[in-house]
């Protein structure tokens, strides 16, 4: 049982409400006010009753109204007015609205008639009224009716007719046949003696004295008059025929279909229409990927906008069947039929929420949507459109799903639509052995700068063996100031980055530009490139040694020979300082027989021969040392800072006493020993020096 509210308007002192079951809202009883007195200036015969309907929305509550002619009033026009109040809510559970016709009853004009207006209602809301039959010239008027109405959203249908009353039962039950969203939006009168309106529009549904005088002045585009002489062709003759067709016998199937899918539909007029035509296209069922094709096309005229026929367009996706009628089609089926369908269109792609839906598929069947990106991917069907939104979707799924579900294959191709991916650990854990693949990938899919450094970035970062090499020789030509600069944001440097910066060797004239732009170079830059690049070839190129000071406080010879080798030509008092602390901390390693191969290969291309064996190479050393600091003129600071304990002094200076060239020099750094600043030690040495030289 539902409950109804109720009221009453009749004259009393001007027309007012004379009862009523509950309080409304002020903007509510105006309404109400309004639209229950007389529909017109003066009494029409033929129309002493009639029925409207209209929302108050403010109150949630739709208003059915009968009127009737008072004439057993005193002043001339006077009616009675009972109201029926429905919740919004209730309105779905009405099955055939024609029950309420019978809840009206009209006053007295006794006021003790008015107390039972002051009482709630209650109806059965299964109650059936009993059908009534429609003369044939009112089915054809009814035809052009429907017609007209859910053709156009907004102009208001005007029926010119001799007398209200038959049009009774045809309008409640197009108000029926409606869903319950547009149940509460639907306004019509039976009885309009003048054009109704509220809040400034137009009824929908009027029917009006036959010799109407105000229709000639109506607005073409606000009106559409359904004449004596019956007008169809708006309507698609198939959607207008199964129109009737329920008016006359409802289709519980139809209603079912109406009722579930018109929530979402758009709450206009032509959305009844576009339904029925969604109803037509699915009522038999889909049995093959080419109806499917077409019924996907169809909706995305009937339905353009995404949320638009949402529930109809997400069950077409993927339920087994709709209002009963068998979907023959597998999931992946559906999906790869419409993204067929993509190519050289976007109305389908506007029209249907694939990534919403989808990504909500994800969530409940992760390994469904794994299969179809993996089918959809090797299918040449799909086009670029196809394969761009089914790439879309890849790109939405998390991380933590493709790490537990998609295959090597879909990983790599989802790696090339997103290289972002390329920064979870465990792509390389699932891609183990197939770098290759992905660095392949990327040049077949041109891809841009920023994917290749995503791709140097994250090897670097997982420590991905024999990336450096793979990069290189498949990636573009421009890879080592990308590398390199990638390289710089390393504040530590980790053996594992080795493999990259033999790579650079390979490449040393790519290297010097990005030196010649830097000011400064990051710790691992610099321990990274001192281990492999050439001295010489950096000094031919004028680059500058300050970048590499910091290679001074670490203790890898071959590094330590080429910050010696690099800094021995430079003329500032800067290079000393380097020069001087790379010299002393070879010279230990060269004493305690810890020069490596690669140091000796730096070395010796640089140190003077000697009458001594190779193996004197701590003394080609030291006479290095001296022979620079003489030629280039540093300071003697750092020529002491340099001589480390008292027999590399001695040696260092036997070698000076006994060049007649080096003599003088020899003089001028003991002579200055008070503004070299030595150290107490090796101040105490200066007694004991060769006489030549004091």
């Amino acid at each position: 049982m539902i409950q109804l509210g109720q009221t009453l308007h009749g004259y009393q002192d001007g027309h007012s409400l004379l009862a009523s079951s509950q309080r409304l809202p002020y903007a509510a009883e105006s309404t109400m006010l309004v639209l229950s007195d007389l529909s017109g200036q003066s009494f029409v015969s033929g129309f002493e009753i009639y029925l409207t309907g209209y929302p108050l929305t403010e109150a949630n509550l739709y208003a059915l109204a009968k009127t009737w002619y008072a004439p057993e009033m005193d002043r001339p026009g006077c009616v009675w007015t009972h109201t029926l109040l429905i919740n919004f809510g209730d309105l779905a559970r009405f099955s055939n609205l024609s029950v309420l016709n019978d809840l009206f009853q009209r006053p007295k004009r006794a006021r003790t008639s008015w107390e039972r207006y002051e009482q709630p209602l209650r109806v059965d809301e299964n109650a059936r009224a009993p059908r009534k039959l429609l003369p044939s010239p009112l089915k054809t008027k009814i035809a052009s009716i429907c017609d007209a109405l859910y053709s156009t959203d907004t102009a208001s249908v005007i029926v010119p007719w001799s007398e209200a009353e038959p049009f009774e039962a045809p309008f409640l039950a197009l108000w029926a046949q409606q869903w319950p969203r547009l149940r509460r939006r639907f306004t019509f009168c039976t009885g309009a003696i003048e054009s109704r309106e509220i809040a400034g529009r137009s009824f929908d549904l009027q029917c009006i004295p036959a010799n109407f005088a105000g229709i000639g002045n109506l607005p073409e585009r606000q009106s559409i008059i359904v004449n004596v002489k019956p007008e169809v062709g708006r309507l698609p003759n198939n959607v207008l025929e199964t129109l009737l067709a329920d008016l006359a016998n409802p289709n519980t199937r139809l209603r079912a279909f109406l009722q579930n899918y018109g929530a979402d539909a758009p709450q206009r007029r032509t959305a009844f229409a576009s339904l029925i035509s969604a109803w037509l296209l699915i009522k038999s069922g889909i049995s093959d990927k080419d109806e499917y094709a077409r019924v996907i096309a169809k909706l995305s005229e009937l339905f353009p906008e995404k949320d638009s026929g949402a529930a109809l367009k997400s069950d077409l996706l993927e339920a087994d069947t709709i209002a009963h009628s068998e979907i023959a089609l597998t999931f992946d089926e559906r999906i790869i039929a419409v993204l067929e369908l993509l190519e050289g269109t976007d109305e389908i792609a506007q029209a249907f929420d694939f990534q919403q839906y989808l990504s909500a598929k994800i969530e409940s069947e992760p390994l469904a949507v794994l299969s179809l990106l993996e089918k959809c991917i090797r299918l040449r069907s799909l086009g670029a459109a196809g394969q761009e939104r089914a790439f879309e979707l890849a790109r939405s799924i998390p991380w933590e799903i493709l790490e537990k579900d998609a295959s090597p294959h879909l990983l790599l191709v989802l790696l090339g639509t997103n290289p972002e991916l390329l920064s979870h650990p465990g792509v390389w854990t699932r891609m183990a052995g197939r770098t290759h693949e992905i660095v392949d990938m990327f040049l077949s899919k041109a891809a841009t700068e920023e994917d290749w450094i995503q791709l140097v970035r994250a090897t670097l970062r997982n420590d991905v063996p024999q990336a450096a090499g793979m990069i290189f020789s498949r990636g573009p030509s421009n890879l080592v100031p990308l590398v390199l600069q990638e390289l710089e944001e390393y504040e530590t440097f980790s053996p594992a980055m080795n493999s990259w910066y033999v790579e650079i060797e390979r490449r040393q004239p790519q290297v010097i530009p990005w030196l010649k732009s830097r000011e400064s170079l990051s710790v691992s830059n610099q321990l990274g490139l001192s281990s492999v690049l050439d001295p010489m070839y950096l000094r031919k190129e004028a680059v500058a040694p300050e970048l590499f000071e910091q290679v001074a406080e670490d203790w890898n010879p071959r590094r330590l020979a080429f910050l010696l080798v690099f800094s021995s030509t430079a003329s500032t008092d800067r290079s000393a300082g380097t020069f001087a602390i790379a010299f002393r901390r070879l010279h230990r390693l060269v004493v305690g027989q810890n020069l490596d191969y690669y140091a000796w290969e730096i070395l010796r291309r640089v140190l003077p021969d000697s009458i001594w064996g190779s193996w004197e190479t701590a003394e080609r050393l030291r006479r290095f040392y001296v022979d620079r600091f003489f030629e280039n003129n540093w300071p003697c600071t750092e020529f002491w800072n340099g001589l480390e304990g008292t027999e590399i002094v001695h040696e260092v200076f036997d070698y000076i006493a006994s060049e007649k060239r080096l003599r003088s020099y020899g003089r001028e750094v003991i002579r200055d020993a008070d503004r070299c600043k030595l150290q107490d030690w090796q101040r105490g040495m200066l007694s004991s020096l060769p006489k030549k030289l004091r």
